[in-house]
């Protein structure tokens, strides 16, 4: 398995703006990912802070689902309200409730 964290830091007063992009193109593509395993989508204690913890199947499906035409439009349509690139920290799951992994 493979987990990621991301940090998305909005520009100032516009997270309401990214969270209405993330749920108009976001939510039907990780639904229908069946790689995606886990992905929560939360809201910082910083008023312009969006978090994303994301576990996938494999280091590979993480990387495909970056050019899944869906992502990419979310990217064209949330970067302008970005304040820059998230942080990302990879993460190697050693135990996740329900789930084996190896």
């Amino acid at each position: 398995m493979h987990a990621l964290l991301l940090k998305h830091k909005t520009l100032p007063g516009k997270r309401g703006e990214v969270e209405e992009i993330w749920r108009k193109h976001m939510i039907s593509a990780v639904d229908s990912n069946k790689d995606h395993l886990v992905y929560v989508y939360n809201f910082g204690q910083d008023d312009d802070e969006i978090w994303a913890f994301q576990v996938y199947q494999s280091k590979e499906a993480a990387s495909e689902f970056l050019s899944h035409p869906t992502y990419l439009k979310y990217l064209e349509a949330s970067r302008p309200l970005l304040a820059g690139e998230p942080i990302i920290e990879v993460l190697d799951p050693r135990w996740i409730k329900g789930m084996e992994v190896s």
